[in-house]
């Protein structure tokens, strides 16, 4: 998810040279894969259930609250989930809600729409099925330890 973020980012400053929200504006309906894609990377960074940073804090945060002591801990993480998801959807406004430029005709390469696509997937297979990684590192850990 953070590589298709930045993925995203880059290709948008490649576009319209230049990476202020303003840059991001009509791009989910001039470019849908790729403002589809960046859809799926943001609520994946926010930790939205159904994608795959909803278990990574799902079971930080659990882990922290069963340690004990720390339910604190785990809610300013819960809380700095709720503000970055504030300016995270100012991105997905400017892309899907703001009017595109009109005069303007964009083409995403073939090269980046698969390797954006080839990232978006597993961010939302393994926020569904997420057993198999988490069997693997219950196993390297006890390897490990």
């Amino acid at each position: 998810m953070n590589i298709g973020a930045f993925w995203v980012v880059s290709v948008v400053s490649s576009v319209r040279g230049r990476e202020d929200l303003d840059a991001f504006r009509g791009l989910g309906w001039s470019m849908p894969v790729l403002g589809t894609c960046m859809a799926i990377f943001i609520f994946s960074l926010t930790g939205i259930p159904m994608f795959s940073g909803f278990i990574g804090k799902f079971l930080i945060f659990g882990s922290v609250i069963k340690s004990g002591g720390y339910l604190w801990l785990a809610l300013l993480g819960v809380l700095n989930s709720v503000v970055s998801l504030y300016y995270y959807i100012k991105i997905l406004k400017s892309m899907w809600l703001d009017k595109p430029v009109a005069s303007e005709t964009l083409h995403l390469s073939m090269y980046h729409a698969v390797g954006l696509v080839g990232l978006a997937v597993p961010t939302i297979v393994l926020g569904l099925y997420f057993t198999p990684i988490l069997e693997f590192a219950e196993r390297t850990l006890s390897t490990l330890l």
